[in-house]
């Protein structure tokens, strides 16, 4: 059964935890910027554990959004509701 969460966001900003799992994609943007435009600046070693290691950061930020957000459905309303 979902909750249904009254806001006057249309965005997602009703729900930071989304927010946090975008932000650990961008903090994790150099290493495909290295991987798409041909750029070697890491060596094998580091790029795996670096990947790994976003696997892993996102993989968190996701369970946390899930943990707050499983059965929330959002209704934007107007400020006057």
């Amino acid at each position: 059964m979902s909750t249904i969460k009254k806001t006057t966001e249309d965005g997602w900003d009703c729900a930071p935890s989304l927010g946090t799992t975008a932000r650990v994609v961008d903090e994790f943007g150099h290493l495909f910027y290295e991987i798409r435009n041909s750029v070697r600046v890491m060596s094998t070693e580091d790029m795996l554990a670096e990947l790994r290691y976003f696997v892993e950061s996102l993989d968190e930020a996701v369970g946390n959004a899930e943990n707050k957000l499983d059965g929330v459905e959002f209704e934007t309303v107007d400020d006057e509701d």
